[in-house]
């Protein structure tokens, strides 16, 4: 699992850090997307931190498995 303040579509581009295709190759979750104060979510039980944010499941064995409270993630 990572968090990223960049997109999965911008982790993806010909422009993304160098790495970013391996990253993504590696990963169950991501959680993508800059955190934007204006669109904060302040609740324990949710994985992002802004409106904004996705989450993105890659393996599907993770779909219906996740709770997001606090101390799980």
């Amino acid at each position: 699992m990572s968090f990223s303040g960049l997109t999965l579509s911008e982790l993806r581009s010909p422009k993304s850090p160098p790495g970013s295709e391996a990253l993504l190759a590696e990963l169950d979750i991501l959680i993508d997307g800059p955190y934007v104060e204006s669109q904060a979510i302040n609740s324990p039980d949710s994985p992002v931190s802004s409106r904004n944010q996705q989450v993105r499941i890659f393996n599907p064995e993770f779909q219906d498995r996740i709770t997001w409270a606090s101390d799980q993630v």
